[in-house]
């Protein structure tokens, strides 16, 4: 009668709770979206640069001395943040733009979330600068107001705005504002780098669509932990480990 060595048994225990695990691994991960062309989440920690995770390898730099605890690990202060200029970035009719920001102090300043200069632009006024709302979108050379409350110093808040060529939603923490009408084409001159962050904020998950996100997305990327998905490349590493070890014990028992 065939009988199945013991050894046998746990190799096949591992192998399946490690096929488990990588299955778990990519229902976490967020599905691949091909109008997502950046998505900055700052959890390098170190260094210069904040890869881009949307696949189209818009990588930020500027990040040397900016690292510090973001919403889910690591998020910037810096105000310094550049990404250098290619057409994936241009958007023409429809638009995204999403963060987390905590304000650390009212120093009178304007603050960028997400501008590439006379092309589009998600911005914060400070209660103590000279404009009529705390949240600014501008398309080319236009800025529009979009009205909500400001936010309070030192407290995060998720911050959105979606334009699908002729209408302006903003969100506020996955709250909808007063929508504003915006019938224009956004320029689509190249070489105009896009730059995040300003000074006097922390920011973080930091993201960029070209295509109107609805609210129930919006309010997905708001609560997406970054942190809480393993890298693929520690799920290879944990499988090497695993399998490694099996063949270790395999040979001892030789």
């Amino acid at each position: 009668m065939f009988k199945i060595k013991r050894e046998d048994i746990k190799m096949r225990k591992i192998l399946i709770a490690f096929g488990f695990l990588v299955a778990l691994n990519f229902l976490m991960m967020p599905k691949a979206d091909a109008s997502l062309i950046g998505y900055w989440n700052f959890n390098e920690g170190l260094g210069d640069v904040a890869n881009d995770s949307s696949g189209f390898g818009n990588h930020a730099t500027g990040l040397e001395s900016g690292w510090v605890p973001g919403k889910y690990g690591y998020g910037t202060n810096s105000s310094t943040i550049i990404v250098q200029p290619d057409s994936s970035l241009l958007p023409s009719s429809s638009l995204t733009i999403s963060a987390w920001a905590k304000i650390d102090e009212f120093n009178g300043l304007q603050r960028r979330i997400a501008e590439m200069e006379y092309r589009y632009g998600l911005l914060f006024n400070p209660p103590n600068v000279d404009f009529e709302t705390p949240f600014l979108f501008n398309i080319n050379s236009d800025n529009f107001g979009l009205e909500f409350q400001n936010p309070e110093i030192g407290e995060w808040f998720h911050a959105a705005v979606s334009w699908d060529g002729s209408i302006v939603q903003f969100y506020y923490n996955g709250v909808p504002a007063t929508p504003v009408v915006v019938n224009a084409t956004i320029d689509q001159v190249g070489g105009v780098p896009l730059y995040l962050g300003a000074q006097g904020y922390t920011l973080d998950e930091a993201r960029i669509y070209n295509t109107a996100l609805s609210r129930g997305d919006v309010i997905r990327d708001m609560n997406f932990d970054s942190t809480a998905v393993p890298e693929p490349s520690t799920m290879l590493l944990l499988g090497a480990g695993l399998l490694g070890g099996v063949r270790l014990r395999k040979k001892s028992s030789i």
